[in-house]
């Protein structure tokens, strides 16, 4: 099948912040659904010529669902996404070197499904984090849907919805590979058919060939299931979309936002009609020298303060110590988001640190006036 990859795929993480609003700052994912002209056959083999007009999903990792083996290498894993005026499309493939060991896991009638290698579709069809619709197919076509609404006073499950909406499915078995093509209805799920809707969507892939892998597109390192971390999917055109355009399409205002947009090594960020660039490098340079900066102001007050020696003396170490690990969380080149968040996590382990420390140095300062 011939795949369209593009530098900068159309998913990104995205900041939407309201200038007029204080809000916690969110990162957003965003993968334009493309409208498809002649929708898939739904045969399971993904071969149709609109696959290839899809943007390709392949940035898996592990959830921390229950005890996983990490160790093992993060087998290839790809989603697409189609759309048209009746149905959400969906396309799953997992490259697998033991097909055979699928076929013998996912034939054990006496496993619940979701302890058999498949694929889990998470769905936020109101895009209000109050809707999910779980769905759940493996290679042998049984599939399983949990719909969960918070209705503010309570959290209902209704897995009856499954067996009245319209969805349907197709698997296929390859020599290095399973597949499925899923159809579910975007009525049945309230979402409208038309340009600029979006919606939140969530991909895992659950894999027992090997080992015990719980892999997913969103909320990598914690919950599959956190609609806080879906992607915003937005139904665009069939063809060339820009991020831009996708963006006002859903959301009017958003030239009055502030959008940041993930690029390979960094960001394009967005600002009400002004744009800029900006690398992970430079965004970890930037928290490094503010962490920096803080620490020069404790050790420019320890300097002034009236305390015994030995408590001086503590405090100083103290601060040698957190220098060094600002020296730390500075080495390496920082090139990819995850080693960035893995620099910026550290940095701000450090910031909670000094406040910790000023609190205590103000605290000993006030028992030692009190004794004097």
């Amino acid at each position: 099948m011939n795949t369209r990859r593009i530098a900068v795929p159309a998913l990104f993480t995205v900041l939407l912040t309201a200038f007029a609003i204080a809000q916690e700052v969110e990162d957003i994912k965003v993968y334009l659904v493309r409208q498809a002209a002649q929708p898939p056959a739904l045969d399971g083999k993904l071969d149709e010529a609109c696959w290839s007009e899809a943007d390709v999903v392949d940035d898996f990792g592990y959830t921390s669902y229950f005890n996983q083996n990490r160790t093992l290498a993060i087998p290839r894993t790809e989603a697409r996404f189609l759309w048209n005026e009746r149905y959400l499309y969906i396309g799953l493939t997992a490259f697998e070197k033991d097909i055979e060991g699928v076929r013998r896991v996912v034939s054990n009638p006496g496993t619940a499904i979701f302890w058999r290698d498949l694929f889990e579709i998470h769905i936020d069809a109101t895009h209000n984090r109050k809707t999910r619709y779980q769905l759940m197919a493996n290679p042998n076509e049984e599939r399983y849907v949990d719909a969960t609404f918070d209705r503010g006073y309570a959290i209902e499950h209704e897995s009856a919805w499954g067996l009245c909406a319209d969805w349907t499915l197709k698997a296929h078995y390859g020599a290095d590979r399973w597949t499925l093509e899923i159809a579910v209805s975007l009525a049945d799920m309230k979402v409208s058919s038309r340009l600029g809707a979006h919606l939140g969507l969530n991909v895992a892939r659950f894999r027992f060939v090997e080992g015990t892998q719980f892999l997913c597109w969103n909320g990598q390192g914690g919950s599959h299931h956190d609609l806080k971390q879906f992607a915003t999917a937005i139904l665009v055109g069939p063809g060339k979309t820009t991020i831009r355009d996708a963006l006002r399409l859903a959301y009017p205002d958003i030239d009055q936002r502030t959008v940041r947009l993930l690029r390979a090594d960094g960001y394009t960020i967005l600002d009400r009609g002004q744009s800029r660039d900006l690398t992970f490098a430079e965004i970890v340079q930037r928290d490094a020298a503010e962490t920096l900066r803080k620490l020069d102001e404790a050790a420019r007050a320890l300097a002034k303060a009236e305390m015994s020696d030995q408590a001086r003396k503590s405090f100083q170490q103290t601060l040698d110590a957190e220098r060094k690990e600002v020296d730390k969380a500075m080495a390496g080149d920082h090139a990819t988001f995850v080693t960035c968040r893995a620099a910026l996590d550290k940095l701000k382990g450090i910031a909670g640190r000094l406040t910790q420390l000023d609190w205590q140095m103000k605290a000993l300062l006030l028992a030692e006036k009190a004794q004097r």
